[in-house]
């Protein structure tokens, strides 16, 4: 049987791993432990917008935890940004034919398929 949906499902897994490997490494990679200062300069108007971003009644004890947790969105959205591209590449390759018979043992398609993309 064709599995069109089965080489996009790869697609994620391998995705998947990478990110799984992504994050666990920024887990630890951003350890508060090893921090680093690094001075920014902002317009009054950022600096004010930042500041009422922090303190009592917001989500962040000080503009640092603010920033910090910005940085962290960006990081995650670019990420994101990578992962779905990937996935459309999947779908492009479905849609494009270049898909491959399952065997009914995907470890070995798994094989496979990586050296006939290498040749």
């Amino acid at each position: 049987m064709r599995y069109g949906i089965a080489l996009v499902f790869l697609h994620i897994l391998s995705i998947y791993k990478e990110f799984a490997t992504f994050v666990l490494y920024n887990k630890f990679k951003w350890d508060m432990s090893k921090t680093e200062s690094l001075n920014i300069a902002l317009t009054d108007e950022m600096k004010k917008f930042v500041s009422s971003q922090s303190g009592s009644g917001t989500l962040y004890a000080t503009p640092s935890e603010y920033v910090r947790d910005l940085i962290r969105h960006e990081r995650d959205r670019i990420e994101a940004a990578k992962l779905r591209s990937h996935i459309i590449e999947g779908y492009q390759d479905v849609i494009h034919g270049r898909i491959h018979e399952f065997s009914g043992d995907l470890m070995a398609d798994l094989k496979t398929h990586r050296k006939t993309k290498s040749k």
